[in-house]
């Protein structure tokens, strides 16, 4: 018994096997937080994303800022609430929620109304002035847990964030004679109207006018420049 026990303490078959039997849980666990990490990674990017496109259609409607928000994160798949002065508007309408019932959203969104200085010398992380008045810009912050596969067996889901700004610019047109387009349904609309929360669209001409017109437009410039001092 002695001399068998002794062989088999100095016998090296097998230590192979041992070793990565030893190892194999850490294998497995550095592969799951890998694949994790991985989904998070592409969670944070769909998240900014979002805010962005949140950040431009707040902005173009700022009085109705967090009807809009909602209707619009919904369309991308996500039922939130957005927090307001008097407590947070949800798909079901303004709400008081408590920390435990946000839990059955989504995500959160906090929108900041303010002033955008698009002025190159100013840092751009500087340049929103949030409160400002009156507003012609928003900043859009988006809260979500992030959704672990593996690792939520043993650690706590994080909460990832996104900031997105947009700035609403005011913009006069005109139109002389005959117009060559102008915006009235179509495909235009079902994009930009998603996307701003307004309706419009194209036609490819306003009047068959439009074939005799003739303008001369270096003189009409000049005209332009005199009666509005540009």
């Amino acid at each position: 018994m002695s001399m068998t026990l002794s062989r088999l303490a100095s016998s090296k078959d097998g230590n192979i096997a041992v070793a990565a039997a030893v190892c194999a849980p850490l294998i497995l666990y550095c592969l799951a937080l890998g694949v994790d990490y991985g989904m998070m990674t592409l969670q944070q990017r769909r998240l900014q994303q979002l805010s962005d496109i949140g950040a431009i259609v707040a902005a173009s409607d700022i009085n109705n800022a967090a009807a809009n928000l909602v209707a619009n994160f919904q369309k991308n798949g996500l039922n939130v609430a957005v927090k307001t002065g008097a407590g947070y508007t949800t798909p079901s309408g303004s709400q008081l929620l408590s920390n435990q019932q946000l839990s059955q959203f989504d995500a959160v969104v906090q929108y900041t109304p303010g002033v955008y200085a698009a002025d190159p010398s100013i840092p751009s992380g500087q340049r929103f002035i949030a409160g400002s008045q009156p507003y012609d810009a928003v900043k859009v912050a988006v809260q979500q847990k992030a959704e672990l596969t593996f690792a939520a067996t043993f650690a706590t889901p994080p909460t990832l964030s996104a900031v997105g700004t947009a700035s609403a610019a005011k913009i006069a047109a005109f139109s002389v004679g005959s117009r060559l387009a102008s915006i009235n349904g179509g495909v235009l609309n079902a994009l930009l109207g998603s996307l701003l929360g307004t309706t419009v669209s194209l036609k490819a001409a306003d009047y068959d006018a439009l074939l005799s017109t003739d303008v001369d437009l270096l003189s009409f410039l000049d005209l332009l420049a005199t009666n509005l001092n540009l």
